[in-house]
């Protein structure tokens, strides 16, 4: 059952401070996973909700199950600055997120049309503490874990955790940052100084706030802008007109830590990928931010794995340790598929 929270007497309410902390070093594409046996979020939630004029919309997975009926909710609550909350994740296994993972990932600004839209947050809680770096199997995909932050209270202080990038180099760059916070007597995971030129834990919302902003003021794309344009819109006609024309290097980054071809993986535009492999854009390249081939971005895509395999990825590569048809965040489809290509070969 859905259902809409509202409070009306917040004055006699004091939000949990680590409710309070997790939504402040949040942002609309940051899900926010609270652990229930620690302390009950729930009114705190719908406390920092209503002070910014943002309906909460309540879900028990352990009674509703149903993943359209919460994804309509997301849909209409991202538009608006609404507010979705789940309760009994623990209740489904990791699969059942996939779609929601993807849709928070790819969630991108538009001020002009919904300029509520950065007030929205997605809040997950599950009954039991989990091990975010153990080997035991967790509540949710491997990818929301990677964006999202987990926040606790132990013994009444705020404490929240993130996954560090498991590339060596991304990894000792956020142990420094951590480390030099702390010298300063700051929270170590306060990420208030990020560098949005290098950007560890993905592509940031407000990075992509100044892409719509250019969009939108600019007289004149570039070349790169115009191809950028076409692979978001699956226009496989101007790919091909701007890669045949040599304007754009397609193995150079073109926005976000990304080449064209891995842009079009992580939108999912198949033919947009096919587009670009027969234009010799190379399949292998790993994404800048995090190392991670083309092939790991089409965890859930049959057709886009089979347009990678057929343009020449390579079905030995390994990220995370994982092969493609191995990694925990593949889908069975998939990964029974690439299984089988990578016995053929």
């Amino acid at each position: 059952m859905t259902q809409r929270v509202s409070i009306k007497n917040l004055k006699d309410i004091t939000p949990a401070k680590h409710v309070v902390r997790a939504i402040h070093n949040s942002d609309c594409r940051t899900p926010i996973i609270f652990i229930e046996e620690d302390e009950d979020p729930f009114v705190s939630v719908s406390y920092m909700a209503a002070k910014q004029d943002s309906a909460v919309w309540g879900f028990d997975l352990a009674v509703n199950k149903s993943k359209q009926n919460i994804m309509d909710y997301i849909d209409v609550s991202v538009n608006n600055g609404d507010w979705v909350y789940l309760t009994n994740c623990d209740a489904v296994d990791e699969t059942f997120f996939r779609d929601v993972t993807r849709f928070i990932y790819h969630l991108k600004p538009d001020p002009k049309h919904y300029p509520r839209r950065e007030l929205f947050r997605c809040v997950f809680c599950v009954q039991k503490a989990f091990d975010l770096n153990g080997p035991a199997e967790k509540p949710f995909p491997l990818l929301l874990l990677q964006i999202s932050i987990i926040a606790r209270t132990v013994s009444g202080n705020p404490k929240w955790t993130r996954i560090l990038p498991a590339n060596a180099d991304l990894y000792a760059e956020a142990q420094s940052k951590r480390q030099r916070r702390r010298s300063q007597g700051r929270d170590s995971d306060s990420e208030s100084d990020i560098d949005t030129e290098y950007p560890i834990s993905g592509k940031l919302f407000y990075r992509a706030i100044e892409l719509d902003n250019d969009y939108v003021c600019s007289q004149r794309y570039t070349e790169k802008q115009i191809l950028e344009k076409a692979i978001r819109e699956d226009d496989v006609q101007t790919i091909q007109e701007q890669g045949k024309g040599m304007k754009v290097d397609l193995d150079a980054e073109l926005c976000e830590g990304m080449t064209p071809l891995q842009l079009a993986c992580v939108l999912e535009h198949t033919e947009s990928v096919r587009a670009l492999l027969e234009l010799n854009a190379d399949p292998n390249r790993p994404r800048s931010t995090d190392g991670r081939p083309p092939l790991f971005m089409s965890i859930d895509d049959v057709k886009l794995a089979e347009a990678l395999v057929d343009g020449g990825a390579d079905l030995f590569a390994k990220y995370e340790g994982f092969r493609a048809d191995s990694h925990p965040d593949t889908a069975p489809d998939v990964a029974a598929y690439l299984r089988k290509e990578r016995i053929r070969v």
